[in-house]
């Protein structure tokens, strides 16, 4: 289930602030390399041994709290899982595992996402198609709007000749 020295931890900006809750193969490496990247100084608040499902049932689990990508608020509860976890050494084995899927939301459409949290996989599936299908449309009008202004440029530099 999960590679050998593989983690799920929690990583938050000294003094408070969203909470990341990842995953990774080689946690070392994948936490200086979120340091490095931070314009705030980090802290790890917990890692432990753990695979990409319990992730993603983390982010499951915390997804009222989330806020973008594997970033969550703050909030008392979150914390006290992550003080817990911390002090048992490990994630509870009782986790629920989500429906497959990798993040918590289909899109970054932050208002919409809280919406599909109530919504069942079948449910977000139609929503994503109708929302392709609308893209579609889009993209078709476009292109009939771009044809109509570039053959209005064509008569007017005709006219103009």
């Amino acid at each position: 289930m999960s590679a050998p020295g593989s983690s799920v931890y929690f990583i938050a900006p000294v003094g408070g602030g969203l909470v990341k809750i990842g995953y990774s193969t080689n946690p070392s490496r994948r936490i200086g390399a979120l340091l490095d990247a931070s314009p705030v100084l980090l802290e790890i608040l917990c890692s432990v041994p753990g695979c990409r499902e319990q992730e993603n049932a983390l982010h499951t689990l915390f997804i009222k709290h989330w806020s973008h990508g594997e970033w969550f608020h703050p909030a008392p509860e979150l914390l006290a899982f992550v003080a817990a976890t911390k002090l048992a050494g490990g994630l509870p084995k009782d986790l629920p595992l989500p429906w497959p899927r990798r993040k918590p939301f289909p899109s970054k459409r932050r208002e919409t996402d809280r919406r599909f949290a109530k919504k069942t996989p079948e449910q977000i599936a139609g929503v994503l198609i109708a929302r392709a299908k609308a893209d579609e449309r889009r993209k078709f009008r476009d292109a009939e709007n771009a044809e109509w202004w570039r053959a209005r440029a064509r008569q007017k530099q005709a006219s103009a000749a």
